[in-house]
């Protein structure tokens, strides 16, 4: 059983996944118009302060070009987007990033989800640029 308020959380917004094919690099890109964001900051709010853990998924609005470069180079897009939040049950540092079919799952502890909701946060404020997660373990492209 997930965490209620987690499970009541609908989202809002666009959200974009992409990784450029132009390189050997597999590196997640996400971005988010300001309403996703605060539908973002908001469930990752209920996630940390529920009683228990969370996991939700997110739709994904295939993007028509990238917003790096240029937007000039082939790319692959994710549909969904899972987020799972296992409480206590993962050490904090916790950072798994896979995919299966064009389907995300990112796994993280308390740190993770923290270091993720600054960054979304961050995004909304006009910035990023940056890696965030785990360096070895498929990081994502804020």
């Amino acid at each position: 059983m997930g965490d209620p308020n987690v499970e009541r959380w609908h989202q809002h917004g666009t959200i974009v996944m992409w990784m450029n094919r132009r390189d050997s690099r597999c590196e997640w890109n996400i971005a988010a118009d300001d309403a996703a964001c605060d539908a973002l900051l908001q469930l990752f709010y209920l996630m940390e302060n529920g009683e228990w853990s969370g996991k939700k998924e997110l739709h994904l609005t295939k993007p028509m070009t990238t917003p790096d470069h240029g937007g000039g180079f082939p790319f692959r897009s994710a549909t969904q987007l899972t987020i799972k939040y296992p409480k206590d049950r993962v050490p904090e540092d916790h950072w798994q990033f896979t995919e299966t079919d064009r389907k995300l799952l990112l796994e993280i502890g308390l740190a993770r989800l923290q270091e993720l909701r600054n960054a979304i946060n961050d995004m909304k404020q006009g910035g990023g640029d940056y890696l965030i997660g785990d360096r070895e373990n498929n990081p994502l492209w804020i």
